[in-house]
């Protein structure tokens, strides 16, 4: 089992577990935890990869909180629907699960943002006057 760290939909952080029996068994695990069909992987730096649903855009709905996180991390755009944050072995590109270093960076980027990722949710979700 993979140690990884979720954002939902309502900007909450949550510890998982992915399968990593068999490649297949991974990769039907993630799309499990980000809840698509097919996920993007968006590339991190400090060997973090953030796994995403590909068609979120059409499917899902911005996630204020996830997107505020990885722009900590130097990534530019909108991310939509929930996220799924894992490390990898930059040489041949193993997934891994993420290292406590890794996992306290993460953790501390969504202490500094939950709340505003909050704030930008809750104006999304009222109704326009």
């Amino acid at each position: 089992m993979l140690t990884a760290l979720r954002i939902t939909l309502d900007g909450e952080l949550q510890t998982i577990r992915i399968q990593d029996t068999t490649l297949g068994a991974q990769v039907d695990d993630i799309q499990k935890q980000v809840g698509c069909d097919t996920f993007d992987v968006v590339g991190l730096p400090e060997d973090i990869s953030l796994y995403v649903d590909d068609e979120g855009v059409y499917r899902s709905e911005p996630n204020a909180t996830l997107t505020l996180v990885a722009r900590a991390f130097g990534f530019e755009g909108v991310l939509f629907g929930q996220g799924v944050f894992l490390g990898f072995e930059p040489t041949e590109g193993d997934t891994l699960s993420l290292t406590p270093a890794q996992i306290e960076r993460i953790t501390d980027a969504h202490r500094a943002h939950r709340h505003y990722g909050r704030i930008v949710l809750a104006r999304l979700q009222s109704p326009t006057a």
